[in-house]
């Protein structure tokens, strides 16, 4: 399969933003009475602004 990531863009597309929205992964924890309980840890992860620098990523403020 061709690294199509590793390859240079020439579509001049303009992008605004850029990263991870959402991040969420499956856990287990005990509760209490010391049984397993099955959960999701969710927690939002800023968004940054892409400026039009050389990769450079300036991070909203929350």
């Amino acid at each position: 399969m061709k690294d199509i990531q590793g390859l240079r863009d020439y579509r001049r597309i303009a992008i605004r933003k850029v990263g991870v929205k959402h991040i969420s992964y499956p856990i287990t924890v005990l509760d209490r009475a010391h049984r397993l309980q099955r959960t999701v840890w969710r927690n939002p992860h800023p968004v940054g602004e892409f400026r039009g620098r050389k990769n450079e990523l300036h991070e909203k403020s929350p």
